[in-house]
């Protein structure tokens, strides 16, 4: 009797595998937790949820559906350094009208789809895939994306938040983070944001560094993948200091797309902008005294 158990077990088993029908595997959609003190979120109420990984931050977002006390956003508290993985090579898009924030923990995000972390995405998100949260369509301006106390390792063309075309509104926040290229002449382009708001808090550094060096005045670094920011509409420094060290061949600071209304770059009182240019370029802002420039020629 035990021997035709085991034997009809195993045949079970085994049409379960031909047919398909064992169970499929679940989105990594992790556990939230209330913050009931608002520590960690900044929002007494909020659900967040604690992540380590892109599949879990990835998965978390598409999964989860933010109610009135989180404020419609998706809370992410990072546990851990994040590597690089391949889930980046796809589109992982934002939906209009739910937020997102990402709170680094003094971690570090590789943005890359392996873990050598010397080689780049050269088509990055140039060539129309979000490649790590963005979106091609319609999104409101209601719709925040923050990554904050966070160094990034970037080799993603287009960076962390991407936002194209005239109707991807969404408000990119970056708030005590620092952003450096890993490949030494591809993929270094941490900010796209055609036609929304670019928010800096606290203190921020972007380092777009061809061959990781401030002094290389060369045309090493490929085109088009070294700009601060793509698209640009307006751009604001609400408190603290955001540095710009840039060298990077031809590229400038700013490539604006649907400039016809203009493009604003704000520096509030009490704030500052500081540009650390290997070229001499003419950047224009809204309170001079509050931006600093040095140029490397």
């Amino acid at each position: 009797m035990k021997i035709k158990r085991f034997i009809l077990l195993m045949t079970l088993g085994f049409l379960i595998i031909l047919f398909g029908l064992a169970p499929k595997a679940r989105a990594a959609i992790v556990g939230g937790t209330v913050d009931t003190t608002g520590t960690v979120t900044g929002i007494t109420g909020a659900t967040y949820y604690n992540v380590s990984n892109w599949q879990d931050m990835i998965d978390t977002y598409k999964g989860v559906t933010p109610n009135a006390a989180s404020s419609n956003t998706v809370f992410l508290n990072v546990t851990a350094n994040v590597p690089g993985n391949s889930i980046l090579n796809s589109g992982n898009t934002v939906s209009s009208g739910k937020s997102l924030s990402i709170n680094g923990n003094n971690y570090t995000l590789y943005l890359d789809n392996d873990t050598n972390y010397t080689t780049a995405q050269s088509i990055g998100g140039s060539d129309g895939t979000a490649r790590a949260f963005g979106s091609n369509g319609t999104i409101s301006t209601d719709t925040t994306l923050t990554v904050k106390n966070a160094t990034i390792v970037n080799n993603i063309t287009s960076g962390i938040f991407q936002m194209k075309g005239l109707n991807a509104k969404a408000t990119a926040v970056y708030e005590n983070v620092t952003v450096s290229n890993g490949d030494a002449i591809y993929g270094a382009q941490p900010i796209r944001n055609d036609n929304g708001k670019v928010l800096f808090r606290g203190t921020n550094t972007f380092n777009i560094l061809q061959n990781h060096n401030i002094n290389d005045t060369s045309s090493a670094g490929a085109d088009n993948q070294g700009e601060w920011i793509q698209g640009g509409a307006y751009l604001e420094v609400v408190t603290g200091t955001t540095t710009l060290n840039q060298s990077w061949g031809n590229d400038q600071p700013f490539y604006v797309y649907y400039s016809s209304g203009g493009s604003t770059l704000q520096v509030d009182a009490g704030a500052a902008m500081v540009w650390n240019l290997n070229r001499k370029l003419q950047v224009q802002v809204s309170q001079p005294s509050s931006s600093h420039m040095n140029s490397y020629s």
